[in-house]
């Protein structure tokens, strides 16, 4: 189980980043996991066809790359489109990244930026910026986050 699949159906998911948008729902639809259905709310969620099975990537609301934004990270204008995308107000978002120029993006946009440790970029030059906070693993990610059953 992936902590994507865990995250509370409540939840608003995005996903920002500075290569084109094509490549993101690439990656995404690649990448994010398959999981079984979940009760909400003494409601069950709608099945797919595939036997019940609904993959994460149908939860993101807003997709956006480089190429579909005004200005890409560090800028803010990706972020506040997602917001804008998914209803909400940059305040009540967290934006989880693994360079420096997504934390100073989540900062210029409103969000708390939270850092992970598993990217391209080394520990130093992730100490070095304006995250909130740093995951070591995905394990700690989770603890920090209240929306992860």
């Amino acid at each position: 189980e992936t902590m994507l699949g865990r995250i509370n159906s409540d939840v608003k998911l995005g996903a920002l980043t500075n290569a084109c948008v094509a490549y993101a729902h690439a990656v995404l639809q690649k990448n994010c996991p398959v999981y079984a259905s979940e009760e909400e709310n003494g409601n069950e969620e709608k099945k797919t066809a595939a036997g019940g099975l609904r993959p994460v990537y149908d939860r993101f609301s807003a997709i956006h790359g480089a190429d579909d934004v005004p200005k890409p990270k560090p800028h803010p204008d990706g972020l506040h489109k997602c917001c804008e995308d998914m209803g909400l107000d940059p305040k009540d978002c967290v934006y989880i990244g693994d360079s420096p120029t997504d934390a100073m993006a989540a900062e210029a946009a409103g969000m708390t930026p939270i850092g992970v440790m598993w990217g391209s970029n080394g520990e130093e030059k992730l100490r070095a910026a304006p995250f909130q906070f740093l995951c070591n693993s995905v394990e700690e990610l989770a603890q920090l986050l209240p929306i992860v059953d």
